[in-house]
């Protein structure tokens, strides 16, 4: 009951105030807002639409390069530190054998493993390679094995509509073309 006083007695003064600001009219208040509202004219800002894709580029263009850097910190901080040495561990043939699961030879030191890898992490050793014949063999195409990384170029070589094309002669046409220029 008490708390129902104390917030009586709080309300009277502000009750108070409202009256004599609005000379006894309840509305008052309401009306000499509506009526400042309307005497203002809204004022359009400047600039046109030239302005306005101006700064959609500027503000689109910050937020990629912060993503691009944040997401650079982030794969930075949270990668494995690995080594560069690859005379110790090689990986000399990699073959998929489903949809996430590959097989690989693998050069640790002098001794060649055929390893298991699977698509949720896990790896398995599967034999070590000691039949001298299969030695010789790795060690004779070991550069011819080794798997290529990915470029682009050769991952446009997968569909049918790309012809393919010898960059040597490519780039010596694209010279050719040049000089005629």
């Amino acid at each position: 009951m008490r708390k129902w006083v104390y917030v009586f007695f709080l309300c009277i003064p502000l009750f108070a105030y409202t009256q004599v600001a609005t000379n006894g009219e309840t509305n008052g208040f309401l009306d000499r807002f509506y009526q400042e509202e309307t005497k203002q004219q809204v004022k359009p800002e400047g600039g046109g639409w030239f302005w306005v894709v101006v700064k959609i580029f500027f503000y689109t263009s910050v937020f990629a390069v912060g993503g691009f850097f944040l997401v650079r910190y982030f794969v930075k901080k949270s990668s494995v530190e690995t080594t560069e040495d690859a005379t110790f561990i090689e990986v000399i043939a990699v073959k998929q054998t489903g949809l996430g699961g590959y097989i690989e030879v693998i050069k640790v030191g002098a001794n060649y493993y055929l390893v298991g890898t699977s698509g949720d992490g896990g790896v398995r050793l599967l034999d070590k390679i000691t039949d001298k014949e299969t030695l010789d063999y790795i060690e004779l195409h070991k550069d011819a094995l080794k798997p290529k990384p990915q470029e682009f170029m050769n991952l446009m070589e997968m569909f049918p509509f790309v012809k393919k094309v010898d960059r040597a002669k490519y780039i010596q046409s694209q010279k050719d073309r040049l000089k005629k220029l």
